[in-house]
């Protein structure tokens, strides 16, 4: 059945999953809201973070290798608003083959970056400060590298 399937990766893991009788459902945890599910899943990760913190420094020699960490990471809860610059350098940083992605051509919104830069940073200063985006926004694609 595997060897069926040695061009399709997709189909060979499907297989393995059926033979393994692993459950491929999609379960999450329960929530009264969205942003209850996520500050419970903020606070779980928090924990693990802090436990393997705790973990590695009680069984860690201090060498060049494995430096102590300078800070605590951040906690993610307050932003500090976007600047103008900021903005210019994202827009002016993206690549060509970015402008599939965006809804304007790349050389359109390069060259009037200054001009939107303030409309730009007016709205995601207003999302980062209400916690509202576009639910084009919330959603993403990962492609394991494989």
């Amino acid at each position: 059945m595997v060897a069926d399937s040695a061009g399709n990766p997709r189909r060979q893991w499907d297989i393995i999953d059926r033979i393994l009788h692993r459950n491929s459902s999609i379960v999450l945890p329960s929530a009264v809201s969205l942003s209850s599910l996520a500050s419970q899943f903020a606070a779980f990760f928090k924990e693990k973070i802090s436990q393997l913190r705790l973990t590695l420094s009680a069984n860690h020699v201090q060498s060049a290798h494995y430096p102590s960490p300078l800070a605590s990471p951040p906690d993610f809860s307050v932003f500090l608003p976007a600047t103008e610059d900021e903005i210019i350098k994202l827009i002016s940083d993206c690549p060509n083959s970015l402008s599939s992605v965006v809804w304007m051509p790349h050389q359109l919104h390069c060259s009037s970056c200054h001009i939107l830069a303030p409309v730009i940073t007016r709205i995601v200063n207003l999302s980062l400060s209400t916690g509202q985006f576009c639910p084009e926004l919330k959603q993403s694609v990962i492609t394991p590298l494989l």
